[in-house]
């Protein structure tokens, strides 16, 4: 959702900021003066706020579902800069989502490609009123020429797309190619990650559109939180109800081996009294 900057930008206005004028000595004519790379700084984002809580929601959906399902085997990361030119704090977008194969997970506050060696080749972005043209196209281009293999725009409020959800293929030397959607027999919508290997499924919904992740391998989508919680729930609860069923079994071998033995010693009982009884 937040955007790409070109420009000055706020994320870059404390490197790019002008400094009072001085005069110039003979040192400083002789060529530009070389800013240390310690010295700039790279903000960890653009202080744009989500746009609504349903874009909050999908985004929080959509990168503790991919921690949760990739583990450390990924690295995911969200609405933070993402700066793709060593030197220069105005070269930076902000996604929404994404993820970099190849790199475990890590919580950096900001990615700087240089240092990581990778550059994200999935990317998610929550289309809002402010973004969604530059979406579509600008930040595209960007993307595609730092890498970026797989682009989507999620839709959550259903009012700047035409369908909730789009996706691209990027190359650096080629143009987009869209992903077709794959209509699914509920209405929904299903494009394929190669970066991923999941699907992204969306519908319109009653009140706002929806997206969800789908494993083909498995045929099962990739669980939210709550529904993560209450399947841990239900899991907790199926072993108690094992545990005390295993508790209840034992306890009921435990008393017909009772039985078993108190009808054994009446019988050895009887047994001898009859031994007995004819020795006489």
């Amino acid at each position: 959702m937040a955007e790409a900057h070109t420009g000055t930008s706020r994320l870059g206005s404390e490197a790019t900021r002008r400094r009072p004028r001085h005069r110039v000595g003979r040192a400083e004519q002789a060529g530009p003066v070389q800013v240390p790379a310690a010295a700039v700084e790279y903000p960890d984002n653009d202080g744009m706020p989500m746009e609504s809580l349903r874009h909050y929601f999908a985004g929080v959906y959509a990168v503790t579902v991919l921690i949760r399902y990739f583990g450390s085997a990924m690295h995911f990361g969200a609405n933070n800069g993402v700066y793709y030119k060593e030197g220069d704090p105005r070269s930076v977008v902000v996604p929404d989502v994404y993820a970099v194969t190849g790199k475990p997970q890590t919580l950096e506050d900001t990615y700087l490609v240089w240092e990581q060696g990778l550059p994200p080749d999935f990317v998610l972005e929550l289309a809002s009123k402010s973004t969604f043209v530059r979406d579509k196209v600008v930040k595209r281009d960007i993307y595609a020429g730092m890498g970026v293999q797989d682009y989507f725009m999620f839709d959550p409020t259903g009012k700047y797309l035409d369908e909730p959800l789009q996706g691209a293929r990027l190359s650096k030397n080629k143009p987009p190619k869209g992903i077709e959607p794959a209509r699914l027999a509920d209405g929904g919508m299903s494009l394929h990650s190669e970066v991923l290997n999941l699907e992204l499924r969306a519908w319109r919904g009653d009140t706002h559109p929806i997206l969800r992740f789908f494993d083909p391998a498995t045929e099962r989508y990739l669980a939210s939180a709550k529904e993560a919680n209450a399947e841990a729930e239900r899991r907790r609860e199926d072993a108690e109800r094992q545990r005390e069923e295993a508790e209840s079994r034992r306890e009921e071998a435990e008393r017909q081996q009772q039985e078993a033995d108190q009808t054994i010693a009446a019988l050895r009982s009887r047994l001898a009294a009859l031994e007995a009884k004819q020795g006489n």
